[in-house]
């Protein structure tokens, strides 16, 4: 899981950079029609980044829901102990500080 958020997180870089980049020239340029081009190529790469981006969110809840069940199973069968136990509070008595 976390070789595909870092991937995640590497594209999504690559992407900001490249728009950004794309952007800062088609401002430059002050959007002439003869910028048209570039301007649906932003809109491709953001889509292709979209789409890109909530497969590696599926693969993510995928692992996610597969750590969970092996959890389950293994808390189940004794192997592990249950993580979000409430810890238990000492007596009253040894809370108070005497004088």
């Amino acid at each position: 899981m976390r070789r595909s958020e870092s991937q995640r997180a590497v594209l999504t870089n690559y992407i900001l950079v490249i728009v950004a980049g794309v952007s800062g020239f088609l401002v430059q340029q002050q959007l002439r029609p003869i910028t048209l081009p570039l301007s649906i190529l932003v809109t491709v790469i953001g889509g292709y980044g979209a789409v890109i981006a909530a497969n590696y969110h599926e693969r993510a809840n995928y692992h996610l829901t597969q750590a969970r069940a092996l959890t389950t199973t293994r808390v189940d069968l004794g192997a592990a102990r249950q993580q979000h136990r409430p810890r238990r509070r000492p007596p009253k008595a040894q809370l108070e500080i005497s004088p």
